[in-house]
């Protein structure tokens, strides 16, 4: 497939399933959507727009929304954290710590140990922070 080769090494992970849930942040002011969740909403034909246009998520601070999608009989786990509002599209903010405090506390009702994200979907926000607040998951970065 021709996206898979023009992909990052965190999508080729995610397809190769090295982790079980890939973190992907909207916010409530970027249409079209940019970053990781404009990729993903590429590659699963724009399966994410679906459900913001249906208002099942808006982008707005600390929603969290587990999709469960399916592509090419394989199931893939995204969950959509709302990161509120950018002050100009493409702009990635810092998770305020509620926000990381819910996605933490989703990943384990979920038994979710393997977690993929993009750092730059995070804004300024180090990797100590996010292990911090997502404590007993295996992180799988990319920058």
């Amino acid at each position: 497939m021709k996206h898979l080769k023009e992909s990052s090494a965190l999508e080729r992970s995610f397809f190769d399933q090295d982790f079980q849930v890939l973190l992907v942040t909207l916010y409530e002011n970027e249409r079209p959507l940019r970053g990781l969740s404009g990729k993903m909403d590429w590659i699963f034909h724009g399966e994410i727009s679906y459900f913001l246009k249906r208002g099942f998520i808006q982008g707005k601070s600390d929603e969290c929304i587990l999709l469960p999608i399916k592509k090419n009989q394989t199931s893939y786990s995204l969950l959509l954290v709302g990161a509120g509002s950018a002050s100009h599209a493409g702009k990635r903010v810092k998770l305020p710590v509620k926000t990381l405090k819910k996605i933490s506390s989703h990943l384990s009702s979920l038994g979710a140990k393997k977690i993929g994200l993009s750092l730059s979907d995070f804004g300024d926000i180090s990797t100590d922070v996010l292990r911090e607040h997502l404590p007993g998951a295996e992180l799988w970065i990319s920058q």
